[in-house]
């Protein structure tokens, strides 16, 4: 399963089901942003507006090894069973672990010192391993919260999705691949403490689409929340995106 898979099913889906043959605007965020893209690229007839939130053309080589670490803990976990885990009703400890690490990823370290500095759960004995601090909390509820709804083989698929996407696959460069947006307008949006998905590379793609003469507009705003910011700063994006679809 690649992201161009899930665009190419999302479109017989809107036009076979919905019946629905052109879109206002295509939006995504992080793994949706990536579709985004993808949408703008291969149906580029198909939206008036192109709006990309805290995705990325590619990952970077560190983001693809926090998803082979999630990957390689649901896999050597005995109960996954090399995916024939759905008999088992025991919770899947290796996506719990999955969880944990790529919840890391999505803060920042501000975030994560506003949030929890070094504050324990309790203060009976430190040096007891079962006494937390009060992060270790945070990402043992995250792990195991997720279990209980998602689904570990989807989890593989989409992690090993994002690894593979690459917009330029095929097309020679970048620079080719981004020439086949037509979208009359183009929002790039990124945050300033996003690690996972850099401010740098939304940019890149912004300064593409100007010298192409696209109608692009580049959007980095602050925030201290780490990729998780576009999930959080809704009263910031929520009226630039409103803004962006009134213009179209």
């Amino acid at each position: 399963v690649t992201i161009k898979d899930m665009v190419n099913s999302q479109k017989i889906l809107i036009e076979r089901f919905f019946k629905i043959d052109h879109l206002k605007a295509v939006i995504g965020g992080s793994i949706g942003g990536m579709q985004a893209l993808q949408w703008g690229v291969d149906y580029p007839d198909y939206m008036d507006g192109l709006i990309v939130i805290a995705a990325t053309s590619k990952l970077s080589a560190q983001a693809i090894a926090f998803n082979k670490i999630g990957r390689h803990a649901i896999m050597i976990d005995p109960k996954w069973n090399g995916g024939e885990y759905y008999d088992n009703l025991d919770l899947l400890q290796g996506l719990a672990l999955a969880r944990m690490v790529a919840h890391i990823t999505y803060l920042s370290d501000e975030a994560m010192e506003i949030k929890f500095g070094r504050k324990h759960s309790h203060s009976e004995d430190i040096f007891d391993f079962d006494e937390k601090f009060e992060v270790e909390n945070y990402l043992d509820y995250q792990g195991y919260k997720f279990v209980k709804r998602f689904d570990a083989n989807s989890y593989l698929y989409l992690s090993k999705a994002m690894d593979l996407f690459d917009i330029s696959r095929g097309r020679g460069s970048l620079e080719n691949a981004l020439q086949k947006i037509k979208a009359d307008k183009i929002m790039l949006m990124a945050f300033t403490s996003d690690w996972l998905f850099p401010a740098y590379q939304s940019k890149e793609m912004a300064d593409i689409l100007k010298e192409n003469k696209k109608d692009v507009t580049y959007l980095e705003i602050n925030s201290y929340h780490g990729h998780d910011s576009f999930l959080i700063e809704y009263e910031k994006v929520n009226p630039l995106i409103g803004e962006f679809i009134s213009k179209l």
